[in-house]
This record gives structure tokens, sequence and C-alpha cells, in this order.
């Protein structure tokens, strides 16, 4: 950052970057204070190397929000103590959802250098972790995989750089996931998914093609040797089977398949944390799985509670929560007649499962009705708060897919996961900084986010027409 001189005073202003000795108590981790000492000066400190690094991107956020370029032209007097010291953010460049294949909407297809802008972001507004969710599988004995050897190639520099950058880079995959090629060259041992409650394509069955699922898995796992976490969703993405030998235990499937799993890590020298995706595994038991294959295999109902005890418990817990699975899954859980349901969240938290993460799920882009902007002010702002005051978790992770218009609400969440006591109207006012080319026009873009975040309470079109004036 270029420091102006002080020509009328003739002395140098400059920024002390500093490591608080002893620690302050009020910022711990990760936190720091911003103070202006006198006109000259202004001191950055924090009681690690990570929590100095937040308060110089502050300054730099802080700068472009109010577009300014001298740090000196302003008092500094902040403390700040960001509330989850996990903040992750999914990205997937999946091939399905909301980008439908448009290269300029979805990740899918992004450049090194579009990867960058975006951790860029994600930086600046302090986050922790990229989470790579790809669903792509690339291993070198496929041919038919070899289409993908780019993507890995590029996410490789995308770790790399967020490394540099002083983040984390966390790799996503479901418990089954093989190469395509994979999954069409051994039929018989495809997972059974006939049920209608998953889909299917990229899945084998665990207990008939284990060998072949971590055979797939490894060279990934070499490949990301340096990836600071392994994420496994269990209960999606070709996850669930059907058959006789799955039905007969799941809970023992999916506890294996973590063993496993954790077990390969060390093999290819990776000693990175390991994120178990509970993801609403209750509501699957109890709303999502066909009555039919519930009777068929009634250790579905019970997969819940039978699989915390023979989970290792250095493992950390992932689920959305109440909050969200009431909002996003009314419907299909009061075509079940409203069975009881526990908060998945808590689940983690009451069991001993140490980080645990809420899944800010409601951030879905996978419909197509998220082409259209959505804000999710009051909505992030709801889960932010409950997942402090309610759950008390120590991570957030949000999911993004498409398309780029998706700035605010990322904004918005990023933010929200440092401090949730920020209101709508502190939030638009940083959206609107960043937005608006000149300062005069600010009240204008402020004006336009709340109409259309207001469109989605009223469903008026004429907030909509009026964003769009705007």
């Amino acid at each position: 950052m270029g420091i102006p001189q002080d020509q009328a005073s003739g002395g140098a202003q400059g920024i002390r970057i500093e490591l608080n000795s002893p620690p302050n108590p009020r910022v711990g981790n990760q936190g720091y204070t911003i103070h202006s000492s006198h006109e000259s000066e202004i001191t950055i400190r924090g009681n690690d190397a990570e929590g100095t690094a937040n308060g110089v991107y502050t300054v730099l956020r802080t700068l472009m929000i109010e577009h300014r370029k001298d740090p000196f032209s302003r008092k500094w007097e902040i403390e700040e103590k960001p509330q989850f010291s996990i903040r992750e953010m999914q990205v997937a460049p999946y091939r399905f959802g909301a980008s439908y294949g448009f290269a300029v909407l979805s990740p899918d297809r992004w450049s090194l250098e579009e990867w960058k802008e975006y951790v860029d972001l994600m930086r600046l507004c302090n986050m922790t972790t990229l989470v790579m969710a790809s669903q792509r599988t690339y291993h070198p004995d496929y041919p038919h995989s070899w289409r993908e050897k780019w993507r890995y190639e590029v996410w490789k520099q995308v770790m790399d750089y967020c490394h540099q950058v002083g983040m984390k880079f966390d790799w996503y995959i479901s418990v089954s996931q093989v190469a395509e090629q994979a999954f069409w060259d051994n039929p018989e041992k495809r997972a059974t998914q006939d049920s209608g409650a998953d889909w299917y394509g990229n899945g084998l069955n665990w207990n008939k093609g284990k060998d072949e699922i971590l055979k797939n898995q490894r060279y990934a796992l070499e490949y990301f040797r340096g990836m600071d976490g392994l994420e496994i969703l269990y209960t999606d993405g070709g996850g669930l089977s059907f058959d006789a030998a799955t039905g007969a235990n799941p809970a023992a499937y999916f506890a294996d398949a973590t063993c496993s799993y954790l077990q390969l890590m060390r093999e290819v020298g990776n000693d990175g944390d390991f994120v178990y995706w509970n993801w609403i595994m209750d509501v699957w038991s109890k709303a999502f799985i066909p009555e039919p294959m519930l009777e068929k295999y009634p250790k579905y109902r019970t997969m819940q509670g039978d699989v915390i005890p023979l989970l290792p418990k250095n493992v950390a817990w992932l689920d959305a929560s109440m909050l969200t699975v009431i909002q996003e899954f009314w419907k299909p859980i009061q075509d079940r007649g409203n069975p009881p349901l526990r908060e998945g969240v808590l689940i983690g938290k009451e069991n001993g499962f140490k980080p645990v993460i809420d899944f800010f799920w409601y951030m879905n882009p996978e419909f197509s009705l998220n082409m259209f902007p959505h804000p999710y002010v009051r909505r992030a702002i709801q889960e932010a708060q409950y997942a402090r005051d309610e759950l008390g978790v120590d991570g957030v992770e949000g999911y993004w897919l498409a398309p780029p218009c998706k700035f605010i609400d990322d904004y918005v969440f990023f933010r929200l996961a440092s401090d949730p006591s920020l209101t709508q109207e502190q939030l638009v006012s940083e959206l609107a900084g960043l937005l608006a080319e000149k300062p005069e026009n600010q009240e204008q873009v402020e004006e336009a986010i709340n109409a259309v975040e207001q469109f989605w309470t009223t469903h008026r079109l004429d907030d909509i027409e009026k964003a769009e004036k705007l």
C-alpha cells in the first residue's frame, strides 16, 4: 500500500503492524485493533499473525467502501473479533443447477485469474477457507476423465494462491464418488438408487466398489496433498444405496468410509482436517427416503442415531440448521405427516464433535429461480444470529454455484460470518460503497438493493421495476 507523505508537517506518515504483548483478550485469535494515535500514524495490532493480517484487509476494505485512497484522511478506532473461527465458502463448479453449462455464469470453466478475483474478495472480507466442491473426478487411468485434467491443474494453483494470501483450501467430494468412466465400466458395482431419493451417475456401491472408490480418490488426495481439509457428503450425491447389504446397516457404511478416508489421507502424507457432512440425515430418514424403502430397509429410519457411536471423534461436524430445514424443506416434511426432527447441528455438538459448522444452505443456488437476484440480507442476518445465539457453533459455511450476480449475498454472508450483529442498513451501506462508481451514487445503489430485497417479501413487481430504474 502506498503511503502518502505529510508535506505540511514535513513528517512521514506510517502504518505500524504489531503483535500484542501481552495478548489482548478482547480480540482473541484472528481479531485485531486499528487505532490512529495521531494524524501521522495508524497502528494495526493482533494477538497472532492471522489477526494482524485481518486488520490490514479491514483497512483496505474500509478504504474501498468509503472511496478513499489516503488512509490518513479518517480516524481509525476499530476493535473486532470474528464471531466464528471457521468462515468457509463452498464454491461448486458443477455442470448442473443454475449455471446450465454457461461458462460465463459458472465457475465450472473459470481461469486462474477468475478464481483469484473471487479468492481476493473472500480474503478482503477475512474469510478463512475456500472449499472446492467439484463433483468432477480426474484419474489418468480413465481416458474419458482426461478432459478434467486442466481443471485439476487450475484448482491446484488456486490452492497455492489461497495459501499465499493466508487462506485455507478444502477439497469436497461425495462419499462414493468415482470418475464417470469408472461408473460406466463397473455396472455390477453401481449403487442401487431406484427409489427416487437420490441422483446418481458417478457413484459406486461402497460395499461392492470400495477399492475402486478409494483408488479413484487416492489420486486426487495425492494431487492436492497440500489441502487443509477433506469434506465428505454421505446422504446425497450418489451416497445412498438401496441394496440389501447397505440397507442392513447404512450407519456402518458411513463410519467405515470415514475411517477409510482418514487413513487414506494419512497414507498420502496429508495431515489436514476431516469434515463429516451429516447433511440433514434425520430429515432423510424421516421425510426424504420413500416409505417403501424404509419399510424394506428399516435401518435407514435409525441411521442418524446409529452412526454417532461409530464415528471417530476427531472429525468436524457439519449440518444445515433446523431453521434452514424448516424454511427450505417444509413441504416434503409436511407431506410425511410432520415427523419430529432433531436439530442436526446440535446433534454433533452434544455428542462431542468439534469443530461444529453450520451450513448456510438457504443460499442454495441449484434452482433456476436463483438466476434472479436474491440479496438474502434479512435471511442471512437471521441465520447468522441463530448460529451464534442458539447453536453456538464454531464455524459457518456458505454455498456458491452461479451466477456472478450473487455478489451481494456473498458479501453479506462474508461479513456476517465475522459479525452477526451487523444490521441491514450497515450491510447495504457497505455494499453500496463497493458497488457505486462514485460516492454521490451510493444512496441510489442502497435504495436499489433494498428494493430487490423487499421484492422477496412483497413479490410486488413495482419493487423490481424500481430497482431496475435505479
